[in-house]
């Protein structure tokens, strides 16, 4: 069904998910304009957040209104409107979330052409290790050689892992170290608030991404902003070393969310997307 909210050519849809336990997860699928194309790219959102929110959303519908791909967005398990808990680490049921997004379309006849997440929006078919990032998620799927995907975006998203926590106060973390979890209210949530446990604390903390890297087939673009406030440069220049076919783009005064720069990031992804594989 498609909500009076949407704007022309989305649907809402919905599909299951191995990766929350059989959970259902909500997606927007939107046609690419002015053309029919099976082409579609997948778009990942990051921590606290949803598909409908911010960037994740103006990209999707911007390439789709540019008529460059038919795109879907969904909400990862136990984020936005899908189902099951949300877990701050929760790698391994994420990638399983995307191979559902991945079947979902070719269930619909559609073809899975380009990756892409933002911060720690990641994507992965399956893992039987648990040493998989949402964001990293991107790029470990492009190390499958049997991906479908045959481009990778990264949009300021972190591969740097094992360093202390930049976005929780000391007596948060020592809570959750007390006690196993603590609930985390920042303003812009409320009331809703997010469990962290220390169990995914600890998670994120042994993850190590930088092997994968060199093992990466697919081009990968990576835009990142100099003023990002969220993470270093190391990150974009980590990716930038060690992917064999990689094309980074720094973005001036940039932040982390592309505010009011949205358009140019749009742009940098659309020409990239354009020019022949190398």
């Amino acid at each position: 069904r498609v909500r009076s909210s949407m704007i022309e050519g989305e649907e809402e849809v919905s599909f299951q998910s191995g990766g929350g336990v059989g959970c259902t997860l909500r997606g927007t699928l939107c046609a690419c304009s002015g053309k029919a194309t099976a082409a579609t790219a997948v778009l990942c959102h990051g921590m606290f957040t949803g598909r409908n929110l911010g960037l994740v959303r103006e990209l999707a519908r911007g390439l789709a209104q540019r008529g460059v791909c038919n795109t879907l967005r969904f909400d990862f398990t136990g984020n936005g409107e899908s189902s099951g808990d949300f877990d701050y680490a929760g790698y391994k049921a994420e990638v399983e979330d995307v191979a559902a997004a991945v079947a979902f379309l070719q269930s619909r006849g559609l073809s899975p052409w380009v990756l892409i997440g933002h911060s720690k929006g990641g994507a992965v078919r399956s893992c039987s290790s648990p040493t998989l990032t949402r964001k990293q998620v991107v790029l470990m799927y492009g190390a499958s050689s049997d991906s479908p995907f045959e481009r990778i975006v990264n949009v300021a998203g972190r591969v740097v892992y094992g360093t202390p926590e930049r976005r929780f106060t000391e007596e948060q973390l020592q809570e959750a170290r007390n006690a196993g979890s603590f609930m985390y209210m920042p303003r812009w949530s409320a009331p809703k608030g997010w469990r962290i446990t220390q169990r995914a604390l600890d998670e994120r903390q042994t993850l190590r991404l930088e092997s994968i890297l060199p093992r990466v087939f697919v081009p990968v673009l990576t835009v990142f902003g100099t003023d990002d406030e969220v993470l270093r440069a190391q990150e974009a220049e980590t990716v930038a070393r060690l992917v064999p076919r990689h094309t980074l783009v720094m973005l001036p005064g940039a932040r982390h969310n592309f505010q009011r720069l949205e358009l140019k990031l749009l742009d940098e992804i659309c020409t990239w997307l354009s020019t022949p594989k190398d």
